[in-house]
């Protein structure tokens, strides 16, 4: 994910769009997973998270195909769009209900103590990814299947036999690493899929998907559907890692220009924060949610259509704020700036002082 900010409009807008694409897959994501499928046992709502929940892959893949490049103005970016969206309402809700002292200091701990597993996950990449791209720089095809293969090993191999309560659902650095790694692949060796047309892609992802959906949906056998959902739908499936992969490709190709699209892809990461905090998802979406699910009166594809809607109007509400807020984080931006070059003068102080090589 990117932090607020202003994209060039001569930017190729078609990741942006995938970002834009992937995020509205997280929103309806979480309004089926917390919302519809406690209440409704039907299993199309558990089985439709499978083709979305590639929404996180999709980011990390876009982090790896681009290459981050950490610096703390970045890191100081991220925390501030944390903290102005999250901690607020966080304090407001401590007071009312009376928590106490600890809970509102708690409630400081804006990226280890709140629900953003995504955030720390991705903020430990962000902080090792220089030592991974310097391994990346210049090595063999060969060279990176391999590492690629140790990961998987890590992450879906030990993952996927639990273990290790650190690989449980892949939401872990390690899993990260790989996928990082294979957006890295996927920039450096498009060469070597050049001939496969993205018809091709996009129909294999499609067929793959729509198999699953049907099995899970109509088989009766618990262990073929325990089976199905244990190897498509957590984070350390390889399932899933070739579906993101399928539906990612495409996207590499298309060229397309659009102020628009890359100013909304600004805000993806905003739209994260905004919605997923625990007092808006318990006090704004899911009445709405459910109230959508109570009007469609046991029509499936009604309730499906109707949050899908519901998670286009929470995206552009939440663009809304994030645009509203755009001084804001301006000023902030230019004060991770400031702070920036004052460590950059310490860094240079500490390293003629003790005469490091680095």
């Amino acid at each position: 994910m990117k932090s607020t900010k202003i994209i060039k409009p001569n930017r190729n807008s078609s990741l942006e769009l995938l970002r834009i694409i992937a995020m509205f897959m997280i929103v309806f994501y979480h309004l089926i997973l917390f919302f519809v499928e406690p209440i409704d046992s039907n299993p199309v709502y558990k089985a439709i998270q499978i083709p979305i929940h590639i929404g996180v892959i999709l980011f990390v893949l876009i982090s790896g195909y681009f290459g981050i490049r950490p610096s703390f103005r970045g890191f100081f970016r991220i925390l501030c769009v944390v903290s102005v969206y999250y901690l607020p309402l966080r304090l407001w809700y401590v007071y009312n209900t009376g928590m106490g002292g600890m809970a509102m200091l708690d409630s400081f701990h804006v990226l280890s103590k709140t629900p953003y597993w995504f955030v720390r996950t991705y903020l430990c990449l962000y902080l090792v990814s220089p030592l991974i791209n310097k391994v990346l720089k210049d090595i063999s095809f060969k060279e990176r299947l391999y590492y690629i293969f140790s990961f998987l090993v890590i992450s879906v191999y030990l993952g996927m036999l639990q273990c290790d309560i650190s690989l449980i659902d892949g939401k872990n650095l390690s899993n990260f690493v790989l996928i990082y790694i294979i957006g890295d692949t996927i920039s450096k060796e498009k060469y070597r899929f050049a001939s496969i047309s993205n018809s091709v892609f996009i129909s294999v992802f499609l067929l793959l998907n729509i198999i699953l959906i049907g099995v899970y949906t109509t088989c009766s056998n618990k262990v073929l559907i325990d089976f199905i959902w244990n190897w498509s739908f957590p984070y350390y499936s390889p399932f899933l890692l070739v579906s993101s992969i399928l539906f990612f490709i495409p996207f590499t190709r298309f060229t397309i220009q659009s102020r628009v699209i890359n100013l909304f892809a600004g805000s993806v990461f905003a739209v994260y924060i905004i919605h997923h905090q625990p007092y808006i998802l318990d006090e704004f979406l899911r009445p709405i949610a459910v109230s959508l699910y109570k009007m469609s009166d046991g029509d499936v594809l009604q309730c499906v259509v109707s949050n899908i809607i519901f998670a286009i109007v929470v995206m552009i509400v939440c663009i809304m704020i994030d645009v509203f807020f755009s001084p804001l984080f301006r000023a902030l931006d230019y004060v991770g700036k400031i702070l920036s070059g004052y460590l950059l003068k310490a860094e240079i102080f500490f390293v003629n002082a003790f005469k490091i090589n680095w």
